[in-house]
């Protein structure tokens, strides 16, 4: 190779910057094609808060007639003056009318095939030992045995004193009467409080016998009743003891009142 077409292959300045100019070009070119251009929206914003100055006498008279304006709280608390009352203050009731809206049945599907079928397979697969009674002796019995109620009639009425009443002597014995009815009468119980002289200050009646009469005579008799005095523990001290009566009537059968008169002969 000459030196000559060596020197014929080499640029010029002027070469390398018209190569440069077109590749720049070519980039802007190929970066505008590629890039999606959105046009920006400038529109103004609207600003909702206007403030106006009171230059003028017209205005200043405005403002001072504002109502609420000398109110502390109307920009601090909810105010009908303020802008909350037209934000939230002021509002219409909605109207609501309630319906009276009931489901409507929905009955269960009963399939009649299964029914008992749990209970077959549990007795299928179950196999249950007999039941056996009379191979072993019956148990004992926790319960003591009671001892056999006397249910013979009494041959007289008698009175039987407990509580704290029966460790003090009766002075006087009671008079106590049979009783004319056609069934057994209950035991009459009357509880009394006897003071330190040995009278009787309080009668009541625990349980009836079934025969107001009888009822009231073991009142009376109670009521009546005078035991031994107890000494006094101290000056002026009165005890009281608390006891019971338990009166067990005798009852005789009544008179008979179906007697027929006596017959008259016929002459």
């Amino acid at each position: 190779m000459s030196l000559a077409a060596s020197e014929s292959q080499q640029w010029t300045w002027k070469r390398w910057t018209y190569a440069v100019a077109v590749i720049f070009i070519a980039q802007v070119i190929l970066i505008w094609l590629l890039t999606e251009y959105t046009p920006g929206s400038k529109a103004t914003p609207v600003w909702p808060t206007a403030i106006h100055l009171a230059a003028d006498p017209w205005a200043s008279k405005q403002v001072q007639e504002w109502p609420g304006l000398e109110d502390p709280t109307l920009f601090a608390l909810p105010h009908q003056h303020g802008f909350s009352g037209a934000a939230w203050l002021t509002f219409s009731a909605m109207s609501y009318q309630q319906e009276d809206w009931t489901e409507p049945p929905a009955w269960l599907e009963v399939d009649e095939a299964r029914l008992g079928g749990a209970f077959r397979q549990l007795m299928s697969s179950n196999l249950w030992p007999p039941v056996l009674i009379a191979d072993k002796p019956m148990p004992r019995s926790v319960i003591p045995d009671f001892a056999r109620l006397d249910l013979a009639m009494p041959a007289e009425s008698t009175c039987r004193i407990e509580g704290e009443l029966a460790s003090r002597r009766l002075l006087e014995p009671l008079v106590l009467r049979p009783w004319a009815h056609t069934e057994l009468l209950a035991n009459t119980l009357v509880q009394l409080l006897v003071d330190g002289q040995g009278y009787t200050f309080s009668t009541r009646l625990l349980s009836t016998s079934g025969l107001p009469e009888a009822d009231q005579y073991a009142l009376s008799l109670a009521a009546q009743a005078r035991f031994e005095p107890q000494p006094a523990e101290g000056k002026n001290a009165r005890t009281f003891t608390w006891g019971k009566m338990i009166f067990q009537w005798q009852t005789v059968p009544p008179p008979s009142t179906n007697t027929l008169p006596p017959m008259e002969l016929l002459p």
